[in-house]
């Protein structure tokens, strides 16, 4: 029987699905017939790793249970699969720009045109729930520059034949290799008045972690995104791009802290938790607006060793709270 990897070990280590020659294919036929030949295309697949994925089968239903309040139909189980294919295949489109044909409906983005306008920088925290590059893509049309903060590790193949097919719309910032680099060009961009955006739902490896209440469970969250936002000294926000099907995308923005900036000693701990669990909070409120965008195929609730951080130096002031909350 297969085991479904935890989340704060195993993640990392679950190959991607598919070869180069295969991706190259999906992404040459978007780009020459658009987006209806590979979209019949990734039905079969869909179909495919259905049947032959009992660990993304049985992840897609444990997750439903939970959002759902009952067993997911085998029905639910496979739209959940396909919206994964879907999403990742509108990834091409919206790295290449191309987002004339998809249609938006936007819920806070006023927030981050105001920065823009006022050549500011922020960082953005999503999850794999729906469509970041979505906001990215939508985001172009707006003069957003938006630098993507992504763990490359475990999905090199699509993002290589990504980057030969030419990104346009956001530039990627990996920082599976040197973070420390990482941080100093995200810090540099922001200064610039760009944006920086991470997702924080899955926790890599060597990363610190805490444990919050989700969807009715304890569930480890990565704090790292809480601990770049103190350092970068910037307004954060909460975004998500939820697809609904065909051509359409609802993409969601809302505040979620002016700027966070951390206590010293034991206090840090205890702030980090008060945050992710902020984050978990609005976390479960998107998943239920859209159960089928959930893209986490591994035991989410898999109990982990949560490593909390080191405590900082003296001198830090305490916890600033979000001044503002995004609304149910």
């Amino acid at each position: 029987m297969d085991q479904l990897p935890a989340k704060s070990e195993n993640w990392t280590r679950i190959p991607e699905s598919g070869t180069v020659l295969g991706i190259s294919f999906l992404l040459w036929s978007a780009t020459v017939f658009g987006r209806w030949l590979p979209r019949l295309i990734l039905w079969p697949v869909s179909a495919y790793y259905y049947l032959t994925s009992r660990r993304t089968r049985r992840a897609s239903q444990k997750f439903q249970r939970k959002i759902r309040g009952r067993d997911a139909t085998k029905k639910e189980v496979f739209i959940n699969i396909l919206r994964f294919a879907e999403v990742a295949l509108d990834r091409v489109f919206f790295s290449l720009g191309r987002t004339e044909k998809f249609s938006f409906k936007t819920h806070g983005h006023d927030y981050l045109q105001a920065l823009a306008e006022e050549k500011k920088g922020g960082l953005l925290l999503g999850a794999h729930l729906g469509s970041f590059a979505a906001m990215s893509g939508a985001g172009s049309s707006k003069n957003l520059r938006i630098n993507a903060i992504v763990y490359n590790e475990n999905s090199r193949v699509i993002n290589g034949v990504l980057e030969k097919f030419g990104r346009k719309s956001f530039r990627v910032i990996d920082i599976s290799q040197d973070r420390i680099s990482a941080i100093l060009r995200v810090r540099k961009r922001i200064e610039k008045g760009e944006m920086g955006a991470i997702l924080i739902d899955r926790v890599l490896p060597g990363s610190q972690s805490v444990e919050v209440e989700f969807l009715g469970q304890k569930a480890a969250f990565s704090t790292g995104g809480f601990v770049l936002a103190s350092l970068l000294k910037c307004p954060v926000y909460l975004v998500f791009g939820l697809y609904r099907g065909g051509n359409r995308y609802d993409l969601h923005c809302e505040p979620f802290s002016e700027r966070v900036i951390l206590p010293k000693g034991e206090a840090k701990n205890e702030a980090l938790k008060e945050l992710a669990q902020a984050y978990a909070d609005r976390l479960e409120v998107y998943c239920k607006m859209a159960p089928d965008n959930w893209f986490n195929f591994f035991d989410f609730w898999e109990p982990s060793n949560v490593k909390l951080e080191a405590p900082l130096d003296k001198g830090q002031t305490a916890l600033k709270p979000a001044q503002s909350r995004g609304q149910d």
